[in-house]
């Protein structure tokens, strides 16, 4: 049985609860150092930035300015009696790129996941709109692309390369562990791959095709993927 406290100890009882439950809410919270911590390496982690990739990519967006102005500027000249026609237009979107480019460094790539069949989906809506005659745009016997106002035009398969790879790095990371399994990872894989494909092989656009289809076919592989699956892959894309 209990024995009643006298009043000295209710008195150090009830000093010694409310310093209990201050440390228990100094626990709960984070330290301000780690936090202040926490938030300086969230705000650093998307502008670590690879140089010499980036170095090399500004090489080759130079080198290929280049030629294009080299090259087009003699039929600029010819067809629209401008000599900067096209390079004005490569300049144009070399700006918008590099826009995309600083937004990108801050983005946390991994928020795509949720975004991932929503791509898909409107990636797939823009690879059939290049078949309909009304907004498609046809050049050298090819329907590649779909017509904007002001004269623009929009090539849908350059969307697909990248949407289609955010797909597959989602789908195949999420199936880890099915796809080594026809009917879980073959099958579902290589289908959506094969639609979007084939829309893009009808274009026809076989360049951006054998991209995608060595760009899938690599990391299914890496992925973890059987060998005989990878070979049926290659089969279904051929």
């Amino acid at each position: 049985r209990a024995r009643p406290l006298n009043g000295a100890a209710q008195a150090v009882m009830a000093t010694r609860l409310p310093v209990e439950a201050e440390l228990a809410a100094l626990a709960s919270e984070p330290a301000p150092v780690e936090e202040i911590w926490a938030e300086d390496q969230a705000a650093a982690l998307p502008l670590a930035i690879d140089m010499r990739l980036l170095a090399t990519v500004v090489c080759l967006l130079v080198l290929g300015t280049v030629f294009i102005y080299s090259a087009s500027m003699y039929q600029d000249y010819q067809t629209f009696g401008n000599v900067n026609y096209y390079i004005t237009k490569q300049i144009m979107w070399l700006v918008i790129g590099s826009f995309a480019l600083l937004v990108g460094l801050r983005f946390d790539y991994l928020h795509l996941r949720r975004y991932t069949m929503l791509l898909l989906g409107v990636t797939a809506l823009l690879l059939i709109a290049v078949h309909i005659p009304k907004i498609s745009y046809a050049h050298g016997g090819a329907a590649r692309w779909i017509r904007l106002p002001g004269g623009q035009t929009l090539q849908p398969s350059e969307i697909g390369k990248l949407t289609l790879t955010i797909y597959a790095a989602h789908w195949l990371s999420s199936k880890s562990d099915e796809v080594k399994y026809s009917v879980k990872g073959l099958i579902p894989f290589g289908s959506v791959l094969a639609f979007t494909t084939l829309l893009i092989f009808k274009q026809p656009d076989l360049g951006t095709a054998a991209v995608v289809r060595g760009a899938m076919k690599g990391m299914f592989f890496v992925s973890g993927a059987r060998f005989r699956h990878l070979f049926s892959l290659g089969a279904l894309f051929l």
